[in-house]
């Protein structure tokens, strides 16, 4: 089965699968086979990621790991809360727009839900799915896999006081090419 020769909504229903495998398989702590992975950050609830491909500069990024014990983690630019309220036009996620290769994001809990939507100060270490897309918001303020231009996974990432950093430069890229 080669991934561009699928239909567009056999891509979609794939491209849904390989993320509820991130969920179930692979957010958990690290084995260290990628070599992507790496180490605590700068400051405090923050993701940098770098060596993205240059193909996606300009592009937007989020990732989202649930291998952490205290909770679900995500990286945005921003998060809007439930004081704004949710539509197309004003949508809560805001995702990071990749410049020359780098990116940095700010981390926040998604779960529990009572610290949903607050910075992200923990220690933990987990593997991450990373996911690029065009826009900086996604439809409806869902995400929709289909929607999603390129994704990858790395492992391991250790979050310390909230931060890491993180090299995407010997991982692969799986791109979603719509008709």
């Amino acid at each position: 089965m080669n991934f561009f020769t699928l239909t567009k909504t056999g891509r979609t229903l794939l491209l849904a699968a390989v993320l509820a495998l991130f969920a179930v398989v692979w957010f958990g702590c690290g084995d260290g086979t990628n070599p992507g992975g790496g180490g605590g950050g700068g400051g405090t609830s923050s993701f940098t990621l770098k060596d993205i491909p240059a193909e996606y500069s300009g592009k937007y990024l989020y990732f989202q790991t649930a291998g952490c014990s205290d909770g679900t983690i995500i990286g945005l630019d921003e998060y809007r809360d439930a004081a704004y309220p949710l539509s197309e036009t004003n949508p809560r996620w805001i995702l990071g727009q990749i410049n020359n290769g780098y990116v940095n994001l700010s981390v926040y809990y998604v779960t529990p839900t009572d610290k949903m939507g607050e910075k992200y100060t923990g220690n933990c270490t987990s593997a991450i799915g990373v996911s690029i897309f065009n826009t900086p918001t996604f439809s409806n303020g869902l995400f929709i896999p289909s929607e999603c231009i390129a994704m990858t996974y790395i492992q391991p990432v250790t979050f310390s006081r909230g931060s890491a950093a993180v090299s995407a430069k010997n991982v692969e890229w799986h791109a979603n090419e719509d008709d």
